[in-house]
């Protein structure tokens, strides 16, 4: 945390930006309309879902909430290669 200048007391104000910025990239990307960009996206997004949900597991705390987020951008990388894949 002392060397990325983050203080704890921030911390849910970063990460309500961080999940508020996702949201609009994905918005984004869906309007312009490019499906590899968009599996890029879903990817890295499913990645910090369950990547933060192993965190909290491990840690012996609440994790469904990070877990859900990484198994829904899974599900939305899935429809968009499958999307590729009918194109």
């Amino acid at each position: 945390m002392e060397q990325t200048t983050h203080r704890v007391e921030m911390l849910p104000q970063v990460m309500a930006d961080r999940y508020t910025a996702f949201a609009v990239l994905a918005v984004v990307l869906t309007l312009y309309g490019d499906l590899w960009l968009m599996v890029a996206l879903f990817g890295v997004c499913a990645f910090m879902g369950f990547a933060d949900g192993l965190i909290y597991r491990r840690a012996g705390l609440p994790h469904i909430k990070h877990a859900a987020s990484g198994f829904l951008s899974a599900g939305a990388l899935g429809v968009t290669l499958v999307a590729i894949a009918l194109s």
